[in-house]
């Protein structure tokens, strides 16, 4: 439910109760009875402690604050699971933990960011293979690299209970490829060939012209492979040297 805008304080949204119960005075309903349920959880983890649960309370010094009352309301322990099982953690920091729910934010930016971005992928090379312009080994390169990835991080996960930093390189490889795509699906412009070697697995390479998305696929491919090793050698690095730190300590 939170998220590194609504954890800062100078861009929580807050409203005047007198406002918000005149304009919308069946949500103001809605908020109170959040409100009332979320107060009396935080009662029970925070007993007598009332400055913790003013704090953290949706409706506080007759302002409604808008981020809390998306937190009161959702289905926490569901999320909780699902994150827990994500990230493999034991525990989820508390609502007054600010450092805790940035810790717990970085971890889930490495995982959920390069998944998106494996999405937006695989939607593109389906769309591309579906209409014939890109050739198969590509495809089945691209296919397995992110699956020998996937396995990697799951056990990474459950090694060191963290990922390897998304690279800035995995960026340009990700923009790279889905321009690539993006273009091929156009079918335009076409430009002319390098004629560097005539084949048929190499569109683009021979002296006849190719689809403009041909040659940004193929800087993406080159850029993945490259994040690919580089992953890799950053990845089984820190884990042997977590393995010393261990046997160590």
């Amino acid at each position: 439910s939170y998220t590194n805008h609504t954890v800062m304080a100078e861009a929580l949204e807050k409203w005047p109760q007198h406002l918000f119960s005149s304009l919308l005075p069946r949500i103001f309903q809605i908020v109170c009875e959040i409100n009332a349920r979320f107060c009396g959880e935080l009662w029970q983890k925070f007993p007598g402690d009332y400055g913790k649960v003013s704090y953290n309370a949706i409706m506080d010094s007759n302002q409604i604050k808008m981020a809390i009352t998306g937190y009161g309301g959702a289905d926490k322990k569901q999320m909780q699971l699902m994150v827990q099982s994500v990230l493999r953690l034991k525990s989820l920091p508390r609502p007054d933990d600010a450092a805790g729910f940035t810790m717990l934010q970085e971890q889930l930016g490495k995982v959920l960011d390069p998944l998106v971005d494996r999405v937006l992928l695989a939607t593109g090379v389906i769309s591309v293979c579906v209409e014939g312009n890109l050739p198969l080994w590509i495809v089945v390169l691209l296919v397995v690299r992110d699956l020998v990835l996937l396995i990697e991080g799951r056990i990474m996960i459950a090694l060191m209970h963290k990922l390897v930093s998304v690279s800035y390189v995995g960026k340009f490889a990700t923009t790279f490829l889905l321009f690539g795509f993006s273009f091929l699906l156009l079918g335009t412009p076409q430009v002319p060939g390098l004629g560097l070697v005539e084949s048929p697995l190499l569109p683009g390479l021979g002296a006849q012209p190719a689809l403009l998305g041909v040659d940004l696929v193929y800087i993406g491919t080159i850029l993945s492979l490259t994040v690919f090793v580089m992953y890799n050698v950053k990845g089984w690095g820190a884990y042997f040297r977590y393995r010393k730190q261990q046997a160590a300590a």
